[in-house]
């Protein structure tokens, strides 16, 4: 039996959920671990070195080396001699939708909501709640998604410059035809500031 360990974020949980399905469970045995406390489920670094140093099959999301021992470099002389390692980026866009939110950024108390910058500059000129969920639902509101997509691009591109896998290209070409990205649930946290 083949040992798959996926190391990344929320996007190797998925990725690691999606192999567990499609891979037959007699030859394969798929694990996710979580490479940072926001993703939940966190395990000591011995355990996470413990399993990448047995695994088969290393699909990770690098980390820089002010990580320590789970940085890229330390995991990759950890493994053994016969283990395949793939890394993919971290795939992140906020350009894709006028406001996400990310209940686990450390930016505020209710996390990070991206876009935002344009509901508060509606605030502060002295437009009212009710007039700005009218231009929200309208469509008036420019979240300058543009911008923002392509700022997170080509983030993305210099990221993946030193990983296996590549996608800001395919993310490029094919956008437009094809829904790439999901995001969080609406998260009840964000409904009260909209309230009316």
């Amino acid at each position: 039996m083949k040992n798959i360990v996926l190391f990344g974020n929320c996007q190797a949980g998925q990725l690691g959920y999606i192999l567990s399905m499609l891979l037959p469970a007699s030859e394969f045995n798929v694990s996710v671990l979580s490479n940072n406390p926001r993703t939940g489920g966190m395990k000591s670094e011995e355990v996470i070195l413990s399993e990448i140093g047995n695994c088969d099959i290393l699909i990770y999301q690098p980390l820089t080396t002010s990580h320590g021992k789970l940085s890229e470099y330390h995991i990759n002389n950890v493994t053994k001699s016969s283990c395949h390692s793939i890394s993919f980026p971290y795939i992140f866009n906020d350009g894709v939708y006028s406001l996400c939110h990310a209940p686990m950024s450390p930016a505020h108390s209710y996390g990070k909501i991206y876009g935002e910058e344009a509901i508060l500059l509606q605030l502060k000129s002295g437009r009212t709640k009710r007039e700005i969920i009218r231009d929200w639902s309208k469509g008036y509101i420019d979240f300058k998604l543009l911008d923002r997509f392509n700022k997170c691009l080509n983030i993305m591109a210099e990221q993946e410059s030193s990983t296996d896998i590549k996608l800001s290209t395919f993310i490029k070409n094919n956008y437009r035809e094809q829904k790439l990205f999901s995001t969080q649930r609406r998260s009840p946290e964000i409904v009260p500031m909209f309230k009316l």
